[in-house]
């Protein structure tokens, strides 16, 4: 479970959610919300709303902290930064967990073979891409090991390729009660939401709730 962080300028309020960010789902949530070509096998993070109603997005200053007790088992490119393979030993007869966090900036000399201690920050949100339509953001997916491909092999491609029963839905590890919004298509989520490094949001919605991720003012 993602633990709680107290950000240092922003009083942290709930998670929200397009339903194209969520787990199974078809829709997409950027740009004309043209459907996805497969059900999305992760969750994606970017919007949240604090203690007084505002929204915000995350951005390249937010930190990234591991889920469990896990060590890091592969490090692949994705087209918004680099994904962190990561693995944790379950009571189960499955195996490890993987835990792929994508679009990440890893800190640097992380390594594969690196132990990571739970709710210890080893990387940082992206903040390459370029595309005005997609804001940064953590991409979440998660899967039994022996349900994935070698990981010597493993790339997006590939993964994008894989059938959607082999992944679990990584919700259950945000410690986070969340809205679910309605995308309107076209929507600038630049403008609708402003980055968490300016410490203003625009007036939102109630909700309550906790999350594990954390701006820090570099």
């Amino acid at each position: 479970m993602i633990e709680n962080r107290i950000c240092r300028n922003i009083e942290f309020d709930h998670l929200l959610f397009f339903a194209g960010m969520r787990f199974g789902s078809r829709k997409s949530w950027w740009g004309h919300g043209r459907p996805r070509p497969q059900s999305h096998e992760g969750l994606d993070l970017c919007f949240f709303v604090d203690r007084s109603g505002r929204y915000f997005r995350l951005d390249e200053t937010v930190c990234v902290p591991a889920a469990f007790d896990s060590q890091v088992v592969a490090m692949i490119p994705d087209f918004l930064g680099t994904t962190v393979i990561a693995a944790h030993e379950v009571d189960n007869p499955t195996g490890r967990c993987l835990v792929l966090y994508a679009h990440i900036t890893p800190e640097k000399g992380l390594h594969t073979g690196q132990r990571l201690e739970a709710g210890r920050c080893f990387a940082r949100i992206s903040g390459e891409n370029k595309k005005r339509w997609l804001p940064p953001h953590l991409h979440l997916s998660m899967a039994a090991e022996e349900n994935l491909p070698p990981l010597q092999r493993l790339d997006w491609p590939m993964v994008n390729r894989l059938d959607r029963n082999l992944f679990m839905n990584p919700e259950q590890i945000l410690d986070s009660d969340f809205q679910v919004m309605e995308f309107i298509v076209r929507t600038d989520l630049y403008e609708a939401f402003v980055p968490v490094s300016s410490g203003g949001g625009h007036s939102g919605g109630p909700g309550a709730g906790k999350t594990g991720l954390c701006h820090e003012t570099p």
